[in-house]
């Protein structure tokens, strides 16, 4: 829809297919209305979008297109916590790795036992 290609907030409110008379997706789902968020990191890369369908008509009311634009904005923050946490092992994987390699079997190191009276 909308929302990919201009990274706002699109409500269609009715008729939906109009705009979209090929959209088989439309008919199937009996969609009538339509309300899109993009998705965006703090930098303003689009991460994707969140979307509703109705079968029914969706009067604009500020406050359901506002509630939406919370969820969204949760989602996307969602979305970046995921990529940080795996970003996260993967960095803590390869050190790991790194670590192994530092390791040379053939070098032992000598430990005193100490003992005290």
């Amino acid at each position: 829809m909308f929302v990919v290609t201009s990274a706002q907030t699109v409500h269609i409110p009715e008729n939906v297919s109009s705009p979209f008379p090929k959209d088989s997706d439309l008919r199937v789902f009996q969609a009538v209305s339509y309300l899109g968020v993009p998705l965006m990191d703090p930098a303003g890369t689009d991460l994707g979008h969140l979307a509703v369908l109705d079968s029914r008509p969706m009067p604009k009311e500020p406050r359901l297109i506002s509630l939406f634009q919370i969820f969204a904005n949760r989602a996307a923050a969602e979305h970046q916590r995921l990529r940080a946490e795996a970003a996260t092992r993967g960095r803590e994987k390869r050190q790991t790795a790194n670590q192994g390699e530092l390791r040379c079997p053939s070098i032992r190191l000598n430990r005193k036992r100490i003992v005290r009276p």
